[in-house]
């Protein structure tokens, strides 16, 4: 979990924006802020922990307020703040508190806001960013050491301890507790052929706050007798990534990916539906009728010595599930039970539970059908009162539909896919 502390130097809340007071602020008064954490990052999808202490105030006398969830931890001066639901980049957190002398003061500070990226295991000292195949002697095999990063996330290493994993034999399955094979396993490693092709999968890390963290993708390996003639460290390693939503979805959703080799003299990335755009841009396009559930990008690197080198990068494709709700219920095929205090001022809402890390999506208007088909337009997310009025004369028993439910969501650009109408039955 990732903690912040901050130390606050009083600033006048009623302080006048004026040339004059500036000049007259002394180096004491103006306010400071110190932040124990890399580069003032909160995180979306997770519960950022924040310790604030302003020198010679009670923590009584202390409030905050910050866009999202922010609220105490039940422990004086502890805080938690959950930026899920904020869709903007940056986010202010606000310290308002009193003197002794009885003086009101405020002190603001900024805050980046990041998606967490994706997560990927790798093989000990081979680390480089994520590689999915490695050649490995026996011996290094037997040596194996499996861990787990997520790229410019500032927390805790033992949020991405590898647990445990299953090393896939060509005729044995090991079930691995920790991160390294134990000795009574090596003699197995020891007797395999060259050319073997081993699979480390399932691999387990330690999340004790139940992060939602994507899975681990697994790692395939190759026994080789010698060497690799170039040191598994000067390998050029390819990165590829889909900065929106930290995986790709089947459809006709277009997902936007990056693609750079850095120390390479040249690439060519291919899978099917991929398309190069300028610089390190591409667009990927996978059929719903694609069904595999794992798709691969492959790689062909030339390296500045004009050796070539094949990778392949492996992405779980997933369904995207659009939900229609009122008042948090719903479904395609249901129809929802409501009574008339339930109606009123109801929240019509679209969630999107397989978009990773945050679900934000916006509803704009909708369109309220009663049972005689008179249609009611409404802005906004809300049951407007001109919709209520007329549903006030309804009986139970009788039916009205919510649709063509117009909806957005910040920074995605799969808008209106799959609207599909809601269904409700007003009871006594």
């Amino acid at each position: 979990m990732k903690y912040l502390l901050i130390f606050l130097f009083s600033l006048n809340a009623f302080a006048q924006d004026t040339l004059n007071t500036t000049k007259l602020a002394s180096k004491e008064t103006q306010a400071r802020a110190v932040v124990a954490i890399a580069a003032n990052i909160v995180y979306r999808g997770i519960d950022n922990k924040i310790s604030i202490a302003v020198m010679g105030v009670d923590a009584g006398n202390v409030s905050c307020s910050a866009p999202g969830s922010f609220k105490s931890s039940g422990k004086a001066g502890q805080y938690i703040w959950n930026v899920t639901s904020v869709s903007e980049t940056t986010a202010t957190l606000t310290i308002v508190y009193t003197l002794p002398n009885g003086e009101r003061k405020v002190e603001v500070k900024d805050f980046e806001i990041k998606n967490i990226g994706r997560p990927y295991p790798y093989i000990g000292k081979y680390h480089s960013g994520y590689q999915q195949s490695y050649n490995l002697t026996r011996q290094d095999l037997a040596n194996i050491e499996i861990n787990s990063k997520i790229d410019d996330f500032t927390v805790e290493n033992k949020h991405l301890d590898v647990e445990s994993f299953t090393l896939y034999l060509p005729k044995d399955t090991l079930f691995i507790k920790g991160n390294t094979l134990p000795e009574n396993m090596k003699e197995k490693i020891y007797s395999l052929q060259t050319g073997s092709q081993i699979i480390v999968e399932d691999i387990r890390r330690y999340n004790p706050n139940s992060w939602c963290f994507m899975g681990l993708p697994p790692l395939t390996i190759e026994i080789v007798d010698d060497p690799l003639p170039i040191e598994p460290d000067d390998l050029p390693r390819p990165i590829i990534y889909n900065p929106a939503y930290e995986t790709i979805y089947r459809g006709p959703y277009e997902n936007k990916l990056k693609i750079s080799v850095p120390g390479a003299k040249s690439f060519t990335a291919t899978a099917p539906g991929l398309q190069k755009g300028r610089g390190d841009n591409y667009t990927l396009r996978i059929p719903k009728d694609n069904n595999e559930k794992r798709f691969f990008i492959d790689l062909e690197i030339v390296t500045n010595t004009d050796s070539i080198i094949t990778y392949s990068e492996m992405f779980i494709p997933r369904d995207i599930r659009i939900k229609m709700l009122i008042n948090g219920q719903g479904c395609e095929k249901c129809i929802v039970q409501q009574n008339l205090a339930e109606l009123k001022n109801a929240e019509i809402s679209v969630e999107m539970p397989d978009v990773r890390p945050f679900n934000i999506t916006i509803v704009r208007s909708f369109k309220v059908i009663l049972p005689d088909g008179g249609e009611i337009q409404v802005k906004g997310n809300r049951i407007s009162a001109e919709a209520l009025y007329f549903i006030e004369f309804l009986k139970p028993g009788e039916m009205i539909i919510i649709d063509n439910i117009y909806y957005s969501a910040p920074g995605v650009d799969f808008v209106n896919q799959k609207r599909y109408p809601i269904k409700i039955m007003l009871i006594q």
